[in-house]
């Protein structure tokens, strides 16, 4: 791309992957209470980020997170930092798996904005 047009691409990325980080952040908020649902929800909004991104390494952006941010957190609750409301498997909801994944590939997103702009 010239530089103008990648930088218009760049944009376009980072606002719809920063859209689907904070819906992430809302639908948790809003229907953490129902965790079928809120799994579905969550599940779109992340085949969403991982398509925005459009490549390979998105998935495993998102498959990192999807274990490791649950497996910290289910051993900081086996240690008894802190505990969840509602529970289902290691001591985490469902979901929660979700929501690090698309972390993942909101902090990504993050870094590569970033790290274009400073290229300049």
């Amino acid at each position: 791309f010239p530089p103008k047009a990648h930088m218009e691409f760049e944009n376009k990325k980072f606002f719809i992957n920063s859209t689907l980080a904070v819906a992430t952040l809302a639908l948790s908020y809003f229907f953490w209470q129902s965790p079928v649902l809120l799994v579905v929800f969550l599940g779109v909004t992340s085949i969403l980020m991982v398509w925005n991104e459009g490549d390979r390494v998105a998935l495993y952006v998102f498959g990192v997170g999807f274990i490791l941010g649950p497996l910290a957190e289910a051993l900081a609750i086996q240690a008894g930092a802190w505990t969840y409301a509602d529970p289902h498997f290691l001591g985490f909801s469902v979901w929660l798996p979700f929501l690090w994944g698309n972390t993942g590939l909101f902090f990504r997103r993050l870094n590569l904005f970033v790290g274009y702009l400073f290229r300049k």
